[in-house]
This record gives structure tokens, C-alpha cells and sequence, in this order.
């Protein structure tokens, strides 16, 4: 379900993934060299644009399984009928508020 919902809301990243690496084998090649950071898309999945994520996202973390925490909130507030396009603007509320950035 939460890939389902990453990928139909993912039209920026592979435009960028699209215009970076090419098709094909390229595309292969781009990602054994440059592993996909799975926030990104999960983000953008949320309803967030990059420029509202950027700040947001982990330095040391690329895959979502890593972040227990993240995934166990958004399954809480999913679970409880918040819309995932979202929750994004609630992360991004909260996460602000947390760590004293304003709100992009």
C-alpha cells in the first residue's frame, strides 16, 4: 500500500532520475553506482515538493527500513484515516516546531 501510494506520486524524482541517467542499462548503471535515497520518494509521496523535504531529510540513512520510527507513525496516522498526501504537511509542521525551522 505504501508503495503503491510512492509511486503514484513520484513524477519528480524520475524526471530527475530520467534526466540524470538516460534509459536502459544507463539506468541500471545509475543505480548500482547511486542507490536511490528511498526518503526522497516516500516524501514526495506524503505530498511534500523537494524544496519542503530537503531539510527533513536523514544525512546518514537512505533506506525507509531504517527509520522505524518515521515508518511507525505514518502506518499510525494512515491507519487512523489521515489522507497520505497529508501527512506530509503534518510531518513537516512538526518537524519544524521540533527543531525550531520555519515552515517552508
Amino acid at each position: 500500500m505504501d508503495v503503491e501510494n510512492m509511486s503514484k506520486n513520484r513524477h519528480i524524482f524520475l524526471k530527475r532520475v530520467e534526466n540524470e541517467g538516460g534509459i536502459g542499462l544507463s539506468i541500471i548503471r545509475l543505480f548500482r553506482y547511486h542507490p536511490i535515497n528511498e526518503f526522497e520518494p516516500f516524501f514526495e509521496g506524503m505530498g511534500l515538493k523537494p524544496s519542503e523535504y530537503v531539510p527533513f531529510l536523514p544525512r546518514n540513512l537512505m533506506f525507509l527500513s531504517d527509520d522505524e520510527l518515521l515508518l511507525e507513525n505514518y502506518h499510525v496516522l494512515c491507519n487512523n484515516g489521515i489522507a497520505r498526501n497529508k501527512i506530509g504537511k503534518i510531518y513537516k509542521e512538526a518537524l519544524s516546531s521540533i527543531m525550531g525551522l520555519r515552515a517552508i
